[in-house]
């Protein structure tokens, strides 16, 4: 229960979130939202592939399945948001929010990566939990929390 009234707020948040250039486009607002939100939960999934890790809830390959498919649908987003920006579609303001979104998509793969480590050694939290930090400073500003 407590989780789906986090995911309630949120999802408020980013419907009360609306960026001044909603009405002159569209599309950059649909962007913006489907991005938030992807990088917010992306965020939650390895953290909660890590606590099922952590607390024995997922084995090893269970655990290590779901981070490689955060790890392919980050890479997939990061491809798409990079395909933006070589293909001169965006600029100005817009173009930095799309590079700040690449940057978030990549701190997230650091996060995955450091979670696979953690899995194979569960000595070995450094790389989970500072790409973890450096994932949410940048998401908490997007989201504005």
């Amino acid at each position: 229960m407590k989780k789906l009234a986090l995911v309630l707020v949120v999802l408020l948040i980013l419907a009360t979130a609306v960026p001044a250039r909603a009405e002159d486009d569209p599309r950059l607002y649909a962007l913006g939202m489907v991005s938030a939100s992807n990088l917010y939960f992306s965020y939650l999934v390895l953290g909660t592939v890590a606590d099922g890790y952590a607390s024995g809830g997922y084995g090893v390959d269970m655990a290590t399945s779901l981070t490689e498919e955060a790890i392919a649908l980050t890479r997939s987003s990061i491809d798409a948001l990079e395909l933006l920006i070589t293909s001169a579609a965006i600029a100005g303001d817009d173009l930095a929010v799309v590079e700040g979104l690449i940057e978030t998509h990549r701190l997230l793969l650091g996060q995955a990566n450091g979670l696979l480590s953690y899995i194979e050694d569960p000595g070995n939290t450094d790389d989970f939990l500072r790409y973890r930090d450096l994932a949410w400073q940048n998401i908490s500003q997007m989201l504005q929390f």
